[in-house]
């Protein structure tokens, strides 16, 4: 994210790092649902760490990476447009949320849980080892936010929702007054 407010937006993370054997399935699959967002994300590692690819990783978690990886498909026009917009005007497509909602204290508090993907979703990751929820802050805004997972989920904003992560998918959910093609 720090390249990325820089002005340099096509970067992202070696999923599973790089170096030595720092990872297991479950990191792997949720690092993996991070990198949906990422402009730039691969499975990559140095010749001595253990092999990461998601081919290589057990069930449910390969299955878990393989639906990411259509998610990433997904999202991939949203993401190149954001980046063609952003190439021509400036701005970022990967940034936190107080960059979008500067007015929002709260925002300041915990500002590493969720970020604003191409200016149109917000973005709640499960990083955490051998949880089955997150909490997860909703800006104060005009209108109502939708789970891109589960569309019956609407939220209001200024609250604090507990999120399920049990899913295939990372929470994400489209800010109130946007339109995302699919």
């Amino acid at each position: 994210m720090n390249m990325n407010m820089f002005g340099i937006p096509h970067v992202g993370a070696d999923i599973g790092g790089f170096f030595g054997n720092n990872t297991n399935p479950q990191l792997m699959a949720k690092w993996a649902q991070l990198g949906t967002y990422y402009p730039f994300a691969r499975f990559h590692y140095d010749m001595f760490s253990p092999e990461n690819e998601p081919y290589n990783q057990p069930e449910p978690y390969a299955s878990i990476i393989r639906r990411t990886m259509f998610d990433r498909y997904q999202y991939s026009r949203l993401l190149y447009t954001c980046l063609f917009d952003m190439s021509n005007n400036g701005g970022s497509c990967f940034s936190p949320l107080f960059y979008t909602f500067p007015n929002d204290t709260n925002l300041y508090q915990d500002y590493e849980s969720s970020f604003i993907f191409s200016n149109a979703i917000k973005v709640t990751p499960n990083l955490l080892e051998n949880t089955q929820s997150i909490p997860a802050y909703f800006p104060n805004v005009n209108g109502k936010w939708v789970s891109l997972v589960n569309t019956r989920e609407i939220l209001a904003g200024n609250s604090t929702y507990q999120l399920d992560t049990t899913g295939y998918s990372t929470p994400a959910h489209l800010m109130p007054g946007k339109i995302i093609s699919f």
